[in-house]
This record gives structure tokens, sequence and C-alpha cells, in this order.
């Protein structure tokens, strides 16, 4: 686990923690990205692994070969999250967890304008999202068709749960992105369900 005080300054609630704003750096795939985050008043690379997601692989690694559809889910999250792009990491729990990688597991809420430097206020981090917070990167991909709603390594909680099934629905019956030329890949992710937290996404890029 990565202790969110140590990660940045938080704001946190009984069941949530979340980070001031960092910059992206760099997307890596369609489910995970780079950002740059003060650890100890240094500034260093932090990988950050999307929660609830999972999209086909863009290039061949150990665990599957690519897929066109990983290239494209790639595509998508690089024009929406350019280099430097503010965007705020966020955790069910009161900290944020890493997983067998050591990348930080999060949901990220990406600012709707907001490349450094681009005068968007940021305002109170302990207060609610103000309306430019409110594009949640991790449920744009499931609308968009470029992932189920992965749940093998645990569910969203409340409404957040509610909003994620919705999303897969309607990215389902309207064969958005992967699941008009990947059906049977989309599925077999969706069916998958929660295994050992010992082996958190253990396997998994």
């Amino acid at each position: 686990m990565i202790r969110a005080a140590s990660l940045m300054a938080l704001a946190a609630s009984v069941c949530a923690v979340e980070t001031n704003p960092v910059p992206v750096l760099r997307v890596i795939d369609g489910d995970t990205i780079e950002v740059q985050a003060d650890l100890g008043g240094q500034a260093v690379p932090v990988r950050v692994r999307l929660l609830y997601v999972n999209t086909p692989e863009a290039g061949d690694n150990q665990h599957s070969k690519a897929m066109p559809e990983g290239k494209a889910a790639a595509d998508w999250m690089r024009t929406r999250l350019p280099r430097g792009h503010l965007v705020r990491l966020a955790g069910p729990g009161a900290e944020l967890e890493r997983d067998a990688h050591g990348s930080v597991l999060a949901v990220v809420w990406a600012e709707e304008s907001g490349a450094v430097g681009a005068g968007t206020p940021i305002g109170d981090p302990s207060r609610e999202h103000p309306a430019a917070w409110r594009e949640n990167v991790n449920s744009q991909l499931i609308a968009e068709g470029w992932s189920p709603y992965w749940r093998k390594y645990g569910e969203a909680a409340g409404r957040a749960h509610e909003a994620l099934v919705e999303s897969e629905k309607r990215a389902k019956s309207a064969s958005a992105g992967a699941w008009a030329t990947a059906p049977q890949w989309m599925q077999d992710k969706a069916n998958e369900r929660t295994a050992p937290r010992s082996d958190l996404h253990e396997g998994e890029e």
C-alpha cells in the first residue's frame, strides 16, 4: 500500500482519499498512465493503474498479444489526457493502494480544460468536486466501449457501482468501441470476479 500522505497533500473522508492535482507525464496504455507526484519534497514519476477497467493490450507482452482495440484505447487516452493535463487520483479507502507491479491504483478525475498553466482555478481540494473536476476517466473508458466494468479485484461502492454497470450496459448495447470488434474478449473480462487480495492485479499490465 501507499500512504496517501506520503504521495501528496490529500483530501480524505471517512471512506475515500483523493490527491491534489498532479500533471500527466504520459499515457502508457489504455488503462495505465504516469503522473508527476511530490514524494518527500521531490517530484518523481508515478505509474497509475486505473481501477475498475482493463483495456486490451496495445503491444505484445508476456501475458497477452496486442489487439487493435488496445491501440485504439491508448490513442483515446492520449487524446483525453495529453502531457501536462491535470488529474486527481482517488481511491475507495483511507489510502491509495499499489498493485503487484508497484503501480498506484486509482480512479482518475480529469480537469475539463486544464493543462498546467491554463489558468483554471483548482480550488480547495478538501471540498467536493467542482464542476471542472467531474470527468471520471475510468467511467469514460467504459462508456466509450474500450473497457468493460472490470470487477476481478472488487467492485466500486454504492452509486459509483450502479453508474459503471449502466455505462457498460449502454456501451455494449450500442456496440461501442471494442464491443463491436472484440465482443468475446470484452465479455470474458466483464465476467471476471474477485480474486484473493494477496493477488491484487498480479499479471495484469
